[in-house]
């Protein structure tokens, strides 16, 4: 931290690290709850009781933070390397699980001054940590891995050059009044992360009768999932990005005068997804003087996934570079002027491609059901059906495209489909 500049210079790496830390707490009570018992044939009638249940209640919390590299000026604030800037690489929750599918990126990384530069002979590569907790009372467990934002923000310019390439993923570029300009010789790459909701646990319930003899036990196995993208922002007065190659994974562009973005060969504007999914996995069991005689199982699944394309907005105009190939994928671009332009340095001997493309929705169902009688009989059954929509790239404004650039309008196929599967018995030793 300093009042006035600051500055962090490397002739090979800059390597902007982090401290872990955990979470640890657990609680501990006994609950009683109720279940109905009947002593007669058939419905809940005046023969049915509540019975009193007591569980032994443990909660159990944990998880892990990290403190990220905060660096602070009150004007100019360098980062420079002659090789690299890089946060830690991602490691995984679990570094004991082989698999765990979940990954912390590495380092959050705050600058703030009245400017910000980050300057690398080599590569920059920045991306934002995510801290996971979990929560468990009985067969309740509450899962969650979110972000924890990197951010370079300045009063003035912002400016980000890795000669060989920049990667940033999840991360926040602020030039209040200034530009915000993000530039290689190589690739330039703006990625996100995914945060991660999952809830996980267990409902049953018994019903007796026949004076206690025919027992119905069913067992629910619940899950829910959300996946929510958190991806790189870069807002100023005037944004700027370019690169040889420019890929946006569902990233903002907000310039108060200008957006402009350009790939001197590729300018690849894709989108990025969500997901909501449900599954209910239910066992029941009929059983008659402790002899069971039917069993059943069903699953029940919901997905739905939306598509996040890339915006680029402004309150005066945006441009686009074409290169060999600009390709908008369920793209936003929205100011009074929106043009297409050739990227500079493009070679103009050949014509630039420019696609403006589609991103999918989809939403599926699924159930599926098996029903065994006295370990002899089977009958299976089951429907679902899926359902896609197209989010077509949207331009808002004057439109203008350079007479050397090909455009072409794709629109994707696609589906929606329910069908019930046939009832299937057979006969099984």
């Amino acid at each position: 931290k300093g009042t006035n500049s600051v500055n962090v210079h490397a002739n090979k790496d800059v390597i902007l690290e982090k401290e872990n830390g955990s979470i640890l707490s657990q609680t501990h009570s006994t609950q009683t709850t109720f279940e109905i018992v009947c002593t007669h044939n058939g419905e809940a009638d005046s023969t049915c009781a509540w019975a009193p249940v007591t569980t032994d209640e443990r909660s159990q919390t944990q998880g892990t933070t990290s403190a990220g590299t905060d660096i602070q000026g009150g004007g100019k604030v360098m980062v420079t390397a002659g090789g690299n800037i890089r946060g830690k690489d991602p490691e995984p929750i679990d570094p004991n699980d082989p698999n765990s599918k979940l990954f912390k990126p590495g380092t959050k990384v705050n600058i703030h001054g009245g400017q910000v530069s980050l300057l690398a002979g080599g590569s920059i590569d920045l991306n934002s940590t995510q801290t996971y907790t979990r929560t468990q009372t009985g067969s309740d467990v509450r899962q969650s891995l979110q972000t924890e934002r990197s951010s370079l923000t300045a009063q003035g310019n912002v400016t980000v050059f890795g000669k060989q390439s920049v990667q940033m993923d999840a991360t926040d570029v602020t030039a209040t009044t200034g530009k915000a300009s993000v530039r290689s010789e190589g690739n330039v790459s703006l990625g996100f992360n995914t945060d991660t909701e999952q809830h996980n646990w267990t409902t049953s319930s018994t019903r007796r009768s026949a004076g206690g003899l025919k027992k119905t036990t069913t067992t629910t196995e619940h899950e829910t999932q959300d996946k929510t993208a958190e991806v790189t922002r870069i807002t100023g007065n005037q944004v700027e990005v370019r690169g040889q190659n420019v890929t946006s994974f569902g990233a903002q562009f907000n310039g108060t005068e200008q957006v402009h973005v350009e790939g001197v060969d590729q300018t690849l504007l894709y989108d990025v997804k969500e997901e909501q999914t449900t599954l209910a996995d239910s066992r029941t069991t009929k059983s008659f003087a402790g002899v069971s005689y039917k069993k059943s199982t069903s699953t029940d699944t919901t997905l739905e996934r939306q598509a996040l394309g890339t915006e680029l907005k402004s309150d005066k105009a945006v441009r686009v570079g074409v290169g060999s190939l600009t390709d908008l994928r369920g793209a936003v671009l929205d100011a009074p002027k929106v043009d297409f332009v050739r990227s500079e340095g493009a070679d103009t001997s050949q014509p630039g491609q420019l696609i403006l493309g589609a991103s999918v929705n989809t939403s599926q169902t699924s159930h599926t059901e098996k029903t065994t009688t006295a370990g002899v009989w089977q009958k299976q059954a089951g429907h679902g059906s899926t359902t896609q929509t197209a989010n077509q790239t949207q331009v808002h404004g004057e439109l203008s495209i350079d007479e050397s650039i090909q455009t072409t309008v794709q629109v994707p196929v696609v589906v929606s489909t329910s069908g019930k599967q046939p009832n299937a018995s057979a006969a099984t030793d």
